[in-house]
């Protein structure tokens, strides 16, 4: 994901403790969000995101190539913001 050109989040154990400044700076750019389903990051992106259960990598992956498939998704999400 080194060369990805769309922002992606990562959760942690310790997220709870953090703020999601990211996840709304994102948002404020426009760009669709990919987090891990936490209370947190659903308080803050609603709909202009996707959410992974928790600690499951591959589908977090599987949903970044979702988005980066589907141009008009990443534009409605991204309106979301």
């Amino acid at each position: 994901m080194a060369g990805a050109t769309r922002p992606v989040v990562r959760s942690e154990w310790w997220i709870g403790s953090k703020s999601l400044n990211k996840v709304g700076e994102y948002m404020a750019m426009g760009k669709p969000v990919v987090a891990f389903d936490l209370d947190e990051v659903r308080d803050t992106a609603h709909g202009a995101a996707i959410y992974v259960p928790a600690n499951d990598p591959v589908d977090f992956g599987d949903q970044i190539l979702r988005l980066l498939e589907s141009p008009e998704e990443r534009r409605r999400m991204g309106a979301k913001g």
